[in-house]
Formats: C-alpha cells, sequence, structure tokens
C-alpha cells in the first residue's frame, strides 16, 4: 500500500501542471493574468480625447477606445473595432504591444472581471464569429447595424449576448444642444454607448492603468 502511494506521488509530482496564467509585458511592469478571466482593454489619445473622452464618456476621461482581451492558445489577445482604412474589416486582434503602438497614445487601462467558463466560452466564440465577417467601421454612431460597428458598441453586444444576465448594459440617451455635433451626426438626439459604458458593471476592476506625462 505504501509502495502504491509513493509511486501515485511521483506520478503527480512529474506530471505536467498547465499554467493558469500568462504573463505580459506593459510600459513600466509586467502583468499577470488569469486564462478563465475576461478583460476590458482601453487605451486613450491626444487627438480624441476632447472629442470623445470629455463630451460623451459617463466619466473616465481618459479613455477613448476599448477592446475585449483573454488569452487565447496562451496569447494575450484584444478583439477592437478600430477605424481604420481597411478593405477587408475594421474588427482586428491586437496584442498589447500593437493596440497602443502610437505616439497619439497617452492612457492604457486593464480592466479584470471574473466571469464562468460558459461565459468566456461565448465571449470567445462570438468574437471569432464577428472577426470572420467584414465589419465596417460605424462613423454615424446608430445602433443596430450587425456588420457597421463602433469600438463600444462591439464590446457591449459581446458581453449582452454572451450573458445578459450578468452583463446587461443599454446605451445612453444624449441631446446634443450643440451645432457641430448635430450637423456631423445629423441627428439631435444621440443614442449610443460610451467607451466607458463597462464601467458601470462593479464587477470590473482595474487591475492596470498607465499615462505618460503630457
Amino acid at each position: 500500500m505504501k509502495y502504491l502511494l509513493l509511486v501515485n506521488l511521483l506520478f503527480i509530482s512529474c506530471y505536467p501542471v498547465k499554467k493558469q496564467t500568462v504573463t505580459i509585458k506593459a510600459p513600466l511592469k509586467e502583468i499577470s493574468l488569469n486564462k478563465n478571466d475576461l478583460f476590458i482593454v482601453c487605451r486613450g489619445t491626444y487627438s480624441k480625447s476632447i472629442l470623445i473622452a470629455q463630451n460623451f464618456n459617463i466619466k473616465d476621461s481618459n479613455i477613448t477606445h476599448c477592446g475585449i482581451g483573454f488569452i487565447k492558445n496562451d496569447v494575450f489577445r484584444i478583439y477592437n473595432v478600430s477605424d481604420i482604412n481597411s478593405k477587408k474589416s475594421c474588427l482586428i486582434i491586437d496584442s498589447l504591444n500593437s493596440f497602443r503602438k502610437s505616439s497619439d497614445v497617452y492612457y492604457l487601462s486593464i480592466w479584470k472581471c471574473k466571469v464562468d467558463a460558459g461565459t468566456l466560452k461565448a465571449i470567445k466564440r462570438k468574437c471569432e464569429d464577428y472577426y470572420r465577417k467584414k465589419i465596417d467601421f460605424d462613423y454615424s454612431f446608430t445602433l443596430g447595424n450587425d456588420n457597421t460597428l463602433y469600438c463600444s458598441e462591439f464590446c457591449s453586444r459581446i458581453l449582452n449576448d454572451a450573458n445578459n444576465r450578468k452583463f446587461y448594459f443599454k446605451p445612453l440617451e444624449l441631446h446634443l444642444k450643440n451645432e457641430f455635433y448635430e450637423t456631423i451626426l445629423k441627428r439631435k438626439v444621440l443614442i449610443y454607448f460610451p467607451v466607458d459604458f463597462f464601467e458601470e458593471n462593479k464587477e470590473f476592476k482595474k487591475i492596470y492603468e498607465w499615462e505618460s506625462s503630457k
């Protein structure tokens, strides 16, 4: 009996244990991310901070762009809809490095949310489903078109569709009262998802933040 117990202990000690975390390099530090968690990754750019963050966000004055992050095959991936000139699709997959690779980026943050395995699996599947489509950037910021999206509309839709009990994000209604915005958007009332929409859900915790000196 003792011999069998010893053999079992040796077998367990020699069996490779899969790591539950992946370490990524961020400005000023390394971050350990759990494979079972969901992440929202955000950046802020000088060119859009006044236009977007200070006028349309709920409370965050830095965030101008967001994407959904998770670990797949031991690689941290960020799915985000960007206003890029692409004939293929405006939905791209970034690493943290490529997500912030711009001289205009002055702010970066990562938010973590614990989810069950079924919800995370659904989020990953839905992100891949959208990635196989041709997604156009929604410059008019209107809701309802499956293939024409902007960053926060994409993120909120993925989360709501994956688990509408845990995530139930509703768009805001904003009376513009600004001739410039009314002319550009061709309406007086904007119904939209702000870039910091997810901060209304207290289960999202900020685990990393970086800001360059202005």
